[in-house]
């Protein structure tokens, strides 16, 4: 899988989230909870799993065949319930 991402986008995410979109790219490697998010202007998807103990969702795209990093920020506890893990 192929990724991409604005680099100064991912160091305002580890900024403001503590973590930045190399880093993330893991939440493709094992079991995860997607859905498709309502924006109009283009599809993007909201992909909840685990990194280490800890739930982190990626908001994402695709563009040309990559996964396009858009954002990640930690699970919310409605997600993690997604998820099927109780907070």
């Amino acid at each position: 899988m192929e990724f991409e991402f604005d680099p100064a986008k991912s160091a305002a995410n580890v900024g403001k989230h503590g973590i930045g979109f190399l880093e993330a790219q893991v939440l493709w490697s094992g079991t995860a909870v997607e859905r498709l998010l309502p924006y109009t202007d283009e599809v993007r998807l909201l992909r909840v799993g685990l990194i280490g103990e800890k739930l982190w969702v990626a908001v994402y795209t695709m563009r040309e065949g990559r996964v396009r990093l858009i954002s990640v920020r930690r699970a919310r506890q409605e997600e993690e319930v997604e998820y099927g893990r109780e907070t």
